[in-house]
């Protein structure tokens, strides 16, 4: 039984046994590797570990997935088919991600595609003897699988409209990872060890596999935790509705509004819905390229960006990944919050580079596969032309790879800016009151010019800091298989290189930020320059502030010496590198005995110049990086600035309690670091409905308590409550770049009826008739084409016009003459808003009367409440300011009114008139007689840069002789680059001349000869562009200096910031890397043309043709790119604009709650400077990709013509030597091409600065032979003798023929109504605008005959609009340093301000916030009258100069003013009448002439003169106190 039993058990495996060994025989026809040693198990085993068997099954499981995936896609197609799709039809935009997944398997399919008809080809007719033929169908089944992912993918977006990741897909994707990962790997290094000579094949299999792997690596990614392929649009066709939504981010749905734009209606660019081929080629940039080509491009032209690449879409996800909105939120890493949020671009961008990685190294190792086939006595030529068909491919796909990867790479980076630019906008507005005095204008513009792109350029060459050092291992990898052991030498020296330039990197990121530190610093003080120039220029301080403005240039320029100079070496030892490597390398070969042929010395070469380019553009990788860790670090600072604390206010609706406003136990300060509270024990309940009005001397914290109802201060201790909506009028003026209207308006619903009451009630009809465009005038930036008093009511009808429930109105009477006043306060705060609550800050006692509340303010408390009469007994603070208003109708009273009824009888005729005709306000005649757009169009050039800018460039130091000096050094340097290569040429072409020490010792001595000239270039090129950029840049700020007022009232602070900056930038670093960069390129491809032609002369017949194409190209581009970054450039200074507005309105704007609003243009504006970038660098990637195509064109002809020509007609080493160079061709055109397209567009910048340079010029400041004597003038004696003046060549007159004589040391008043002439009188004065008739004597000299500086030198001015700067008390008291600390403190005591100041612990060395802001308005003119008190002058102007301080206050100031300077002739224009009345003379202006002149008691004598119309008006205001 037993017996039969094993007699059974001994047949089966008899049987098995059998049927293994006809399977193997089976395979062996196919494969013939397959093992045999007669025991089946080990067999079994063995089969398992055969690469051929390996792939047979591997193709097997792709061609079942094939058919799963094919059987899936019929079943569905007939379900649909049927009618049980959906019917609802969406829009659907490709995401990223799909786009991506489409493109790398068909790339994949066809690759594989192209693989297996090469490999039947080869083995067809060799009876595949060269090629297995498991090869050959492994390649099939991976073209088809890969190809079937594809086309399952399209077809799934074809049918069922979305892109999710079926089920079958990823079941799929996962098996295939598996299998591939199990047994291919084992397969290529089985190959690679097996074929010492390896096959085409094989090495087709290695290169072709690793990216295989990576991409079944990347799709099971997909299969696992991906929910959806990438961020897609969906738009409903009917009722176009927008969603959004992200890739596979934790499986959540990203959906943030679009605000309510309908896709379908905009112009957006073509790049949004391109199909694939498109994008891939850049064809949907055709359009804008052919249209830019035919003329020059308007803004308009060009589209908008895609949905998902718009501003504000990037910043909310942003935001969701990265809490910036929250203090504290940015102490987590910026950097990380970038990656979370743009993590899909970044995978796909180093997908990409290492993709690109894969495929450039093919060229140098088809060099050996070439010199084998040219050594071969019996060439077959079919062999030849495969390597040229296979050189052909693996050049394209290089192609077509590195444009794409660069293209989304640059999307990336601006995707990157658009989040940082609304990120930083809303953090602005977000801003806390001591936040703004450290983070200023000048240095927030810088963050948004300089900072931001800084990180987006680090962000697009991101992944080149670990594709290099990859790229360079790749090489040593291929060098140990072409020379061995020698390639440690190599290793050794970058692993020495790679050291040295992290240690630079380190260097240059501290040196950079010395750099943007001095930067900051020229900014701002070249904003507060511009933005107070006519202050500069009438205290004669232009020369001092453009000082300040260039030392702070000049420390900057140090450090940027410094880092050029760290760059230039970094250049030099990165241009050595190879060639140190190259030279120690073929010299560890001769003491290794490595037999040195042809073909491994020129592998060897074409690998070593592949790493140039990465390794040249390496420094400036690492000096991006380093320049962006800086502007991280100082983001981060400007994140975790203080913003305004939401809860400090408790906000209810309008009508639900039965007060307005309450304050109880508040205490308030300006900031954290404040040790007192500023505001303290405030206790206060407004009810609604009332008038409410806070009185106080100056500094008593009157506007602080608006703000701390606004919620602008911290609140230390109390509760604050606000019930309804607010409106706030703040006392510094704050006017937008615009219309009247829309200034009014502010973005409100144009409403005919409320409009129009709006303007009457703030009398402004009079003002907007004497307009040629009314309402539709354009206000220049800071509303400097108005003046005080229409400035104050144009933001008071803003105000009016919102219809809020509380009005806070922060001294609106001060800057508008009696009368105007009188109309305000009764027909707008008694008339239109008597049934609003008005809380109002006001120094016009007259008006307290009508309040229903009075707040009596001193050093921060509410020492008196009560209506008029409770604290007029009561005396105290409010009796002394009632006190001091009697004194000053007193001096009214003793001009011999007493007739009161008759006067008030004939004047009321006058009044009424008079509110028709006009109010009594100083405007200057240029809004008057400018045209409705006062801003210029930024001046554009068009068409190509002219030659005269390349040659003011290029001569603006030395005379040019460094470009003539340059050339020779490249020339030098390029003719030893090719002696060195034919060097090696000729060596190694035979052994039995070859004598090792020479051959070393020549290279060497050739190479190093190389590396000299390379460093100084680099030198040479840092010290001459640096200096030419210095000349540059003070030509320019001279030039601006110098510039007249016209220039500054019709240019944005914005242009001029742009030039100082990002322009400035470009010409500090950049175009002189670009310039070097673009000598070393275009010397180099000469170099390689000159070998190419020089070797196959023939190739002459196909590049001729071919320079024509690329000529063409080249045209037919740079007329687009050029305009582009002019329009680039363009709009940016309206961003900047925006962004200086904003932060200088930030009260307003969050008083108002217009966040909203203003983050929208912001987005708008954004969107049109990223869409000009955009575009730019599409077409940089457009041009890029087609060049690259010729450059492989003459290539592969190159190399066809070798093969193709007889083997006697050149030598096997000259084609080694013409390989290396061709492979670099493609990248030499791309490179020499780009560079000079940037050299243009930097170019741009150095128009632009040019602009500036050649400003129309004021008159001089010094003429030396008409200087004045040093005592002049002595007695201050004015005569004005028929004075004309016009603001503009063809413009009316605004002054026609004044005369009228000022004797010394007599004081005028000067009055009149609105557009009468003052302020132009001013102007004339101190030759703000030059007269165009007639003539100005001071004690008899001619003022035009002199010197600028000799004239307002000797005059003194106190402003309107009182102006500080950042600083300390004595710098803004003194700035030119002519006085000692004694001198200051008695002018300090003499103004009222001594006391305040004594109170700080730095005294003198006291801090001076950016415009003053941390002084009140009434200090501020207290400082400008300290400032007159020391210059001493016998000439003051006083221009409205108490109006922003009380009437105690001013009382004792008009005493110092006629005590200090009674020997001294005062020009005083006054809205308060009592100033002018003790005025030895008065002159009243109308329409431009004088209208009277005279004593006051003379002009009084006519009871119907206009001078009696103001005062009578002043008196009839003012005598409702007269009880009292």
């Amino acid at each position: 039984m037993e017996a039969g039993v094993h007699d059974w058990q001994l047949q089966d495996q008899q049987e098995f046994q059998s049927t293994i060994n006809n399977c193997t025989t089976m395979l062996r026809i196919c494969c013939s590797d397959v093992p045999n040693s007669g025991r089946w198990m080990e067999d079994l085993w063995a089969w398992v570990l055969v690469p051929c068997l390996q792939h047979y099954l591997i193709s097997i499981i792709s061609l079942l997935l094939c058919l799963v995936l094919l059987s899936v896609t019929l079943l569905k197609l007939l379900k649909y088919s049927r009618g049980a799709a959906t019917t609802t039809q969406r829009l659907m935009k490709n995401g990223a991600l799909y786009n991506f997944t489409l493109v790398i398997t068909s790339v994949l399919g066809f690759s594989w595609l192209a693989v297996c008809g090469w490999r039947f080809w080869s083995g067809f007719h060799s009876n595949w003897s060269t090629v297995a033929f498991d090869e050959f169908f492994f390649a099939m089944a991976e073209a088809l699988i890969y190809l079937a992912f594809a086309s399952k993918l399209w077809l799934d977006k074809q049918e069922a409209g979305n892109s999710f990741i079926t089920p079958e897909l990823q079941v799929c994707w996962i098996i295939n990872f598996l299998t591939f990962s199990a047994f291919e790997g084992y397969a290529i290094v089985v190959k690679f060890i097996a074929h010492k000579e390896s096959r085409y094949p094989e090495l087709t299999a290695i290169y072709l596999t690793l990216p295989t792997w990576l991409v079944s690596l990347y799709l099971v990614i997909m299969a696992i935790v991906g929910k959806r392929l990438c961020l897609s649009v969906v738009v409903d066709q009917h009722h176009h509705d927008s969603t959004l939504t992200e890739p596979f981010l934790r499986n959540q749905s990203y959906k943030p509004e679009m605000n309510g734009v309908k896709l379908g209606s905009l112009e957006v660019t073509g790049y949004w819905k391109a199909p694939l081929l498109s994008k891939a080629t850049f064809l949907w940039l055709d359009p804008l390229l052919s249209l830019g080509y035919k003329r020059a491009l308007l803004a308009g032209d060009v589209p908008t960006l895609s949905p998902e690449d718009s501003a504000d879409v990037v910043c909310q996800r942003l935001q969701s990944n990265w809490d910036f909105q929250h203090q504290g939120a940015a102490a987590k890493s910026l950097a990380w919050g970038l990656i979370r949020t743009f993590w899909p671009l970044f995978v796909i961008n180093g997908f990409l580079a290492f993709m690109k990685l894969c495929v450039m190294y093919i060229g140098p190792l088809l060099i050996q596969q070439f010199i084998n086939f040219f050594d071969n006595p019996v060439r077959v030529q079919s062999h030849g032309v495969m390597l040229v068909l296979v050189l052909l491919l693996a050049k394209c796909m290089e192609g077509l790879i590195d444009h794409q990867y660069s293209f989304l790479s640059q999307r990336l980076g601006l995707s990157v800016r658009s989040a940082l630019v609304a990120a930083v906008y809303q953090k602005g507005l977000r801003l806390s009151s001591s936040a703004r005095q450290t983070q200023s204008v000048g240095k927030i513009v810088n963050y948004m010019s300089t900072d931001i792109p800084e990180i987006c350029e680090a962000v697009i060459e991101i992944h080149d800091l670990w594709a290099v050092p990859l790229q360079i291992i790749i090489a040593l990898i291929i060098l140990y298989s072409v020379v061995g052991l020698a390639t440690v030498t190599g290793f050794i020296i970058m692993l020495l290189v790679m050291l040295m330039c992290l240690l630079i990197s380190k260097k240059q990121r501290s040196v950079m930020a010395e750099v943007m530190v001095c930067k900051d610093s020229r900014i701002k003080r070249t904003n507060e320059a511009v933005t107070n120039m006519k202050i500069l220029k009438l205290q004669a301080w232009q020369d001092w502030f453009l000082k300040q403005v260039i030392d702070a240039r000049i420390k900057e320029k140090s450090w940027i010496r410094k880092f050029l100079s760290i760059a230039a070496f970094s250049i030099f030892l990165l241009w050595l590198s190879p060639l140190v490597v190259s030279v120690l390398t073929f010299g560890s070969c001769l003491l290794l005995n490595i037999n040195l042929t042809a073909g491994r010395v020129f592998t060897a070469i074409a690998t070593f110049r592949i790493l140039q380019v990465p390794l040249r553009q390496f420094p400036q990788n690492m000096t991006q990086v380093a320049q962006a860790l800086v502007a991280l670090k100082r983001l981060l600072t400007f994140f975790q600035s203080g913003e305004v604390d939401l809860m400090a206010v408790e906000r209810i609706e309008g009508g639900a309690a039965d007060f307005a406003v309450a304050v109880h136990g508040g205490s308030f300060k300006w900031g954290p670091e404040a040790e007192n509270p500023i505001l303290r024990n405030i206790n206060v309940e407004i009810k609604t409905g009332t008038l409410v009005a806070i009185v106080g001397t100056v500094g008593a914290g009157k506007s602080a308590l608006l703000e701390c109802i606004l919620g602008e201060m911290e609140k230390v201790s109390g509760q604050v409550q606000v019930c309804g909506r607010v409106a706030y009028v703040a006392q510094s003026a704050w006017i937008q770049n615009g219309t009247i209207q829309d200034n009014i308006i502010f973005g409100k619903q144009m409403e005919e009826v409320l409009y129009h009451d709006t303007l009457h009630v703030c009398a402004l009809q009079n003002d907007l008739s004497q307009l040629p465009h009314g309402d539709q005038t354009e206000i220049g930036e800071r509303g400097i084409n108005l003046s005080g008093g229409q400035k104050q009511r144009v933001q008071l009808a803003r105000a009016v016009y919102q219809e809020a429930d509380i009005y806070l109105l922060d001294d609106v009477f001060s800057a508008v003459d009696a009368h105007t006043g009188t109309q305000l306060f009764n027909e707008c705060v008694r008339g239109t808003l008597a049934s609003k609550t008005v809380v109002l800050v006001t120094h016009q006692v007259e008006f307290l009367h009508s309040a229903d509340l009075i707040l009596v303010m001193r050093d921060g408390e509410i020492v008196q409440s009560g209506n008029y009469d409770e604290l007029v007994k009561l005396g105290l603070d409010f009796g002394a300011l009632v006190d001091a208003h009697n004194q000053t109708l007193q001096m009214a009273e003793a001009q011999g009114l007493e007739d009161e009824e008759e006067i008030i009888n004939d004047s009321n005729k006058l009044l009424h008139s008079a509110s028709i005709g006009g109010s009594f306000d100083a405007f200057p005649p240029d809004a008057v007689q400018r045209s409705a757009n006062i801003i210029d169009d930024e001046e554009r050039a068009i068409g190509q840069v002219d030659w005269r800018i390349y040659w003011a460039y290029c001569t603006k130091v030395l005379g040019g002789s460094h470009v003539i000096a340059l050339i020779i050094i490249q020339t030098c340097w390029q003719g030893l680059q090719i002696a060195s290569d034919f060097w090696l040429a000729q060596s190694t072409s035979t052994q039995e001349s070859f004598v090792p020490s020479r051959f070393i010792s020549v290279y060497a001595e050739l190479a190093m000869g190389s590396g000299a000239f390379v460093l100084m270039r680099s030198l040479l090129v840092a010290f001459v562009g640096l200096k030419t950029a210095q000349h540059f840049f003070l030509d320019m700020i001279r030039s601006v200096f110098r510039a007249p007022m016209s220039f500054f009232d019709a240019t944005p602070t914005g242009r001029i910031l742009s030039r100082s900056t990002k322009d400035q930038l470009r010409l500090d670093i950049w175009i002189p890397l670009m310039f070097g960069s673009f000598l070393a390129n275009i010397f180099q491809l000469f170099g390689i043309l000159y070998v190419t032609i020089h070797i196959t002369w023939q190739i002459i017949f196909i590049i001729a043709p071919l320079f024509i194409v690329f000529m063409q190209y080249q045209r037919y581009y740079i007329a687009t790119s050029r305009e582009l970054r002019r329009l680039e450039s363009i709009s940016e200074a309206p961003l900047i604009n925006h962004f200086s507005e904003t932060i200088v309105g930030l009260v307003t704007i969050r008083a108002f709650g217009h966040q909203a609003r203003f983050g929208k243009t912001n987005t708008n504006r954004t969107n049109t400077l990223i869409s000009m970038c955009f575009h730019n660098n599409a077409s940089g990637d457009w041009l890029g990709f087609r060049l690259e195509n010729i450059g492989t064109a003459i290539l592969c002809s190159s190399t066809m013509l070798l093969v193709l020509l007889p083997s006697s007609f050149i030598r096997p080493e000259l084609v080694g030597l013409s390989l290396s160079y061709g492979l670099a061709l493609n990248a030499s055109i791309y490179y020499v091409v780009w560079l000079f397209a940037q050299m243009e567009q930097d170019m741009v910048s150095v128009e632009r600065v040019q602009q500036y340079t050649d400003l129309p010029s004021e008159a001089p400041l010094v003429i030396e032979d008409k200087k004045p004597s040093q005592g002049w003038p002595q007695q201050g004696g004015i005569s004005v003798q028929g004075l004309q003046l016009r603001y503009r060549a063809d413009s009316p007159l605004v002054l026609k023929g004044l005369t009228f004589t000022v004797r010394g040391g007599e004081k005028l008043g000067v009055v009149g109504r609105t557009g009468s002439g003052k302020t132009s009188l001013i102007q004339a004065l101190f030759r703000i605008v030059e007269p165009t008739h007639g003539r100005i004597l001071i004690d008899g000299i001619n003022i035009t005959t002199i010197g600028l500086h000799d004239l307002r030198s000797k005059l003194s001015i106190i402003p309107q609009e009182p102006t500080l700067f950042d600083g300390t008390v004595r710098s803004n008291l003194d700035p030119l340093g002519e006085h000692d600390d004694a001198t200051i403190w008695e002018a300090l005591e003499k103004c009222q301000l001594a006391t305040a100041i004594k109170l700080k612990d730095e005294k003198l060395d006291a801090p001076v916030a950016e415009n003053g802001d941390n002084w009140s308005m009434g200090q501020r003119q207290l400082f400008c009258l300290g400032r007159v008190l020391l210059k001493s002058s016998r000439i003051l102007v006083l221009d409205e100069a108490t109006a922003s301080i009380d009437t105690q206050t001013d009382v004792i100031l008009q005493r110092i003013i006629k005590t200090e300077f009674s020997n001294c002739t005062i020009i005083s224009i006054a809205h308060r009448i009592p100033s002018v009345m003790d005025s030895d003379k008065v002159l009243v202006l109308d329409a431009g002439t004088v209208k009277e002149f005279g004593t006051p008691s003379n002009l009084l004598e006519n009871p119907v003169s206009l001078f009696s119309l103001l005062v009578q008006e002043y008196w009839s205001r003012s005598n409702n106190t007269a009880p009292l």
